[in-house]
């Protein structure tokens, strides 16, 4: 694996921001309230865990002295019921004697690399966000996420859309959807994920439509993701590449597909955004992605301000090589047995869908950790404002890089029962972080040599 740049620990603690409005509390440099809560159940964030080599090819839980301090449960979730939101209520209503929800102590686990921190103090002073008709773009920002001090909800999801995550990535993943009896086979895939956007190398900080427009289209992209299907037998042999845009009033999603039947790669047209994901068996929609992933374009986005939630995070437990698929799979949810959450401040975003705008759901709300911008719990809301969905990402800080990054994310269908999770590895390869992107690894060509 590939050093990233040098960084200097203490740095970020030098680095943290301090709200411009009189009187407002110290920030650190992701935005989130350094100081903790009164009550002393969330800590201060003193700068997250350091960076440190892995001991062996993954990473191991650098809290393996923390108990469960205690659950939260169908029969005691009233006294709880301020720091859970509607989908954890709801999932605890509809699985009472399976789901539970074990709460650890509060561990502010979240850094990162010393130049993210730089770009983050950067964007402050400098990122712009563009619109244009119903799409919205980011311009003059880097690396990671442009507005560590929002001022709207749209500012907000372009934190989550664009928060750093590391710059290239290859690692062997799962797919499985899970029917309403419990049962399931996993999809297994290769992927090949670079983030031009995040990159010192190609500094995304571009001021004119000018500059743009004369960049690749890999440049021109916050990611960039190549997929190769090993297995179930009918989709072994298959592939697929797509790049993500960060400027959606001016360039789309863009995506190709290797068909083994026709044994050549070909470029397909737009997606909707809330097109079912036929890798999900349609439980899901693309823009379910990553928690959500893609345009904002079919909502009006709300701020609706921080607060406490018991949310999943410093999910080791479940990255244990000593598991499969069995051990973390339930019949109705994941073995919560395996998961571990704790008492964060988060982002509260509401987004309801536009007049005139076709979309499956017409409300979604987004919960986002303050010291990453990761959404860690989302819910959607049919047209008669009944809760269909609920989810949650359960996140790791992968220290040795250091990046906190989705560990095992699961979209429950409260009506039908049915959930989809993605990400367990524990079988398969591990992660690994490199600083390096080849773009040419990134092209239609290259597709076709990475599924043979």
């Amino acid at each position: 694996m590939n050093t990233l740049r040098s960084w200097f620990y203490p740095l970020i603690i030098t680095l943290a921001l301090t709200a411009s409005q009189s009187g407002a509390e110290e920030l650190n440099p992701m935005g989130g309230i350094v100081a903790g809560n009164a009550e002393g159940t969330i800590p201060a964030w003193t700068g997250g865990l350091q960076r440190k080599a892995l001991s062996d090819d993954r990473v191991s839980d650098p809290y393996p002295g923390d108990n469960q301090l205690y659950a939260v449960t169908a029969a005691n979730m009233a006294t709880y019921t301020a720091v859970l939101s509607d989908g954890q209520r709801a999932m605890l209503t509809r699985f009472p004697d399976s789901f539970q929800i074990p709460v650890y102590t509060s561990r502010r686990s979240a850094s990162y690399p010393e130049f993210v921190y730089e770009a983050l103090q950067y964007n402050r002073e400098h990122a712009e966000l563009i619109t244009a008709g119903e799409k919205s773009g980011i311009r003059n920002a880097r690396i990671t996420s442009p507005f560590p001090i929002p001022e709207n909800g749209l500012q907000a999801i372009w934190n989550h859309l664009l928060r750093w995550r590391g710059i290239h990535l290859n690692r062997e993943t799962s797919w499985v959807a899970v029917t309403s009896r419990g049962s399931y086979r996993p999809t297994i895939l290769l992927e090949d994920i670079a983030f031009p956007y995040a990159s010192p190398e190609y500094d995304g900080a571009l001021k004119s439509d000018a500059e743009i427009s004369q960049l690749p289209e890999f440049r021109r992209a916050m990611a960039a993701v190549k997929q190769k299907f090993l297995s179930p037998g009918r989709l072994s042999g298959g592939g697929s590449l797509f790049y993500e845009s960060y400027d959606y009033t001016r360039y789309e999603r863009i995506r190709w597909a290797y068909a083994p039947k026709l044994k050549r790669v070909v470029r397909l047209p737009r997606a909707q955004l809330d097109t079912p994901n036929p890798g999900s068996d349609g439980i899901v929609n693309f823009d379910d992605t990553d928690m959500y992933r893609g345009s904002p374009e079919l909502y009006n986005w709300e701020l609706a301000g921080r607060q406490e939630l018991l949310v999943p995070y410093n999910a080791y437990r479940q990255k244990g090589s000593d598991l499969d698929y069995e051990d973390l799979i339930d019949k109705h949810h994941l073995n919560q047995e395996y998961t571990r959450y704790e008492l964060h401040r988060v982002w509260k975003v509401i987004a309801t869908v536009k007049a005139d705008t076709k979309a499956t759901y017409a409300k979604r709300i987004f919960y986002l950790d303050e010291d990453t911008w990761q959404i860690v719990l989302s819910e959607k809301y049919d047209s008669d404002g009944k809760l269909v969905f609920h989810a949650e990402a359960h996140t790791v800080n992968f220290y040795n890089v250091p990046v906190t990054f989705t560990g095992v994310i699961a979209h429950y269908n409260i009506k039908t029962g049915r959930f989809f999770v993605t990400d367990i590895n524990n079988s398969l390869l591990p992660y690994e972080w490199n600083d390096d992107i080849n773009p040419r690894e990134f092209s239609p060509n290259a597709l076709f040599d990475y599924v043979r």
